[in-house]
């Protein structure tokens, strides 16, 4: 199980979904102003993103996000992560969710835990949302708690903070089922997540796993 657990990991991890140099390292910005519309990168953008596991505070990896292409619907994003040896290309919506489709099947999807407008109190339910390696997918259900000052390795940000909960399914490989919730804290300043916790339990309902992912730099694009 704990083997099972560790792939699953693998799978949230890859979200890409819980991204001269302009870093933020001292930064503030002011309150946040409602409503958060969709965001407008712009070709160049890096987004370096560090995930810890907390049980031990052991880093699992550095991810970094370059944004290579806008499409009419989507966004083409180049990521390299320090635990693999290869960069990989994926797309996703406008909103930042990936996209991605279930194995052995054509069928797409691009929802996933932002959407935008966004006000304090906007709730909102996804519903089979595939795993990057599509064995799998999670029903969860989102909603925009509130504003808060975050600090993380790149800075301090004003943000909205996103609860999600909900249930992981495998169905390839094995079958298996799960709770999950995480915490989603996302800048307008600069249209990205800068901090995620997700936690993962097991078909037995104990808690499996504990992470975190932080920015820990950003370049604005060109």
């Amino acid at each position: 199980m704990k083997k099972h657990m560790n792939k699953l990991l693998n799978v949230f991890i890859n979200l890409g979904l819980i991204a001269g140099s302009l870093c933020f390292a001292t930064s503030a910005y002011a309150q946040v102003q409602f409503p958060v519309e969709a965001p407008s990168p712009k070709v160049g953008q890096i987004a370096t993103f560090r995930t810890v596991d907390l049980w031990n505070n052991k880093e699992i990896s550095v991810t970094s996000n370059e944004l290579v292409a806008v499409e009419s619907e989507y966004l083409v994003i180049r990521s390299k992560r320090s635990d693999r040896d290869t960069a990989t290309t994926f797309r996703t919506s406008k909103s930042w969710n990936v996209c991605r489709s279930m194995r052995d099947s054509d069928k797409v999807s691009c929802e996933g835990s932002l959407k935008f407008p966004m006000q304090i109190g906007s709730k909102q339910t996804v519903k089979e949302r595939p795993w990057a390696n599509g064995q799998g997918y999670d029903n969860v259900t989102c909603e925009v708690k509130g504003e808060e000052k975050v600090s993380v390795l790149a800075g301090n940000f004003d943000a909205l903070r996103v609860v999600c909960s909900g249930f992981w399914t495998r169905i390839f490989e094995g079958s298996f089922s799960g709770r999950l919730n995480e915490t989603i804290w996302y800048a307008p300043a600069i249209s990205r997540t800068v901090k995620s916790q997700l936690n993962l339990f097991h078909s037995q309902g104990q808690l499996d796993t504990k992470t975190q992912t932080e920015l820990v730099e950003f370049v604005a694009g060109n």
